[in-house]
């Protein structure tokens, strides 16, 4: 990777494993249940909201409320960016159970301009993965935000290492690590 070698893992990390899916994942189950604190911090953290630890502590400090309330803390911020986050999560909160599980991802996808980051620093892998994702998403069929997550964990609990998104470029080096 440091010197621009193509590669393409074969099962590795695994795809469930990397950050960007991950990121998705916490942004799907806290815009299903925005009272889940770790969903929701993991979305907060995420490069397509972008809060920094120290000022996710603010928020949650400032608010004074109890574990599982980091939600309530957030509608209370009257920072610009809190604001955004809250519109963000609510506007799409309406959408959970009414869509698809891909219509979902796929608007939040388009209102954090989450592809087009991961592009402009040049992670077109990371970039690749969302693509995967969201065709899973999409074969899956699946309405219930629930169900697709349900259907997520059983697979990394049944020790299921699905590789990345394939590489485009031709010639590329396979790995494959096994530890």
């Amino acid at each position: 990777e440091e010197v621009g070698i193509p590669y393409a893992t074969v099962a590795g990390r695994g795809f469930l494993e990397r950050p960007e899916v991950r990121d998705l994942l916490n942004a799907l189950a806290a815009i299903s249940d925005p009272t889940d604190d770790v969903a929701l911090f993991g979305l907060l953290r995420s490069p397509a909201v972008g809060f920094s630890d120290p000022e996710l502590h603010r928020i949650r400090m400032a608010g004074g409320f109890a574990p599982g309330q980091l939600w309530a803390a957030l509608r209370q911020d009257a920072s610009p960016r809190a604001q955004r986050a809250t519109a963000l999560i609510e506007s799409l909160h309406t959408e959970a159970g009414r869509v698809t599980v891909a219509e979902l991802l796929k608007h939040f996808l388009d209102k954090t301009h989450y592809r087009a980051g991961l592009m402009t620093i040049g992670e077109g892998r990371a970039a690749r993965n969302v693509a995967k994702l969201l065709d899973d998403a999409v074969r899956s069929g699946l309405v219930g935000v629930g169900e697709f997550l349900e259907y997520v964990a059983n697979l990394r609990d049944m020790g299921s290492r699905e590789g990345e998104a394939r590489t485009d470029s031709e010639g590329a080096v396979q790995i494959m690590s096994v530890h």
